[in-house]
């Protein structure tokens, strides 16, 4: 009969612990397209540099765990150029979006990078048209399923105007 030896370390970095599971690591793959929504999520809001809404701050940082902060100003700092090309102001997202990873970037490591996100999964379109990321959904006019949880104070009210109408 085989022998399993245990022993207590810490799990690996960037491990997902879930109470009661076994831990897991993340999952690649995802956290790419994630990179890569929230790329996109700072071109169709026009980032063109300087301070940042409170969305942008928190989608910087999410980049940021994701990629490094070295590589999430770089990716930022290539977006805000991009976004002050006259050419490229009023196009619609999706365009706007190939376009940027169409050029890339003459940094080799970003470069690869773009090139990289650009083949994940179906493409820019499909990443726009069906990213989870709820700044890039309403970029693109998509609404996402709003939380059913009852809401007494909004009913009164409801209940209240209906009465008034009566």
């Amino acid at each position: 009969m085989a022998k399993i030896r245990i022993t207590k370390t810490d799990p690996p970095n960037k491990t997902v612990i879930v109470a009661g599971k076994t831990p897991v690591g993340n999952d690649p793959l995802r956290d790419q397209m994630d990179a890569r929504d929230h790329i996109i999520s700072f071109i169709g809001q026009n980032y063109t540099g300087g301070k940042m809404t409170d969305d942008q701050q928190a989608t910087f940082k999410n980049l940021s765990n994701l990629v490094g902060k070295d590589k999430a100003q770089q990716f930022l700092t290539h977006v805000a150029i991009f976004n002050q090309h006259p050419y490229v102001k009023d196009q619609p997202i999706a365009q706007k979006a190939q376009t940027f990873f169409d050029i890339g970037s003459h940094d080799p490591e970003i470069g690869a990078l773009l090139t990289h996100y650009k083949a994940l999964g179906q493409g820019i379109g499909a990443a726009i048209n069906d990213s989870p990321w709820e700044n890039v959904a309403a970029l693109t006019g998509r609404n996402l399923p709003a939380t059913n949880t009852p809401n007494p104070a909004a009913d009164k009210i409801k209940l209240l105007v209906s009465n008034l109408n009566k």
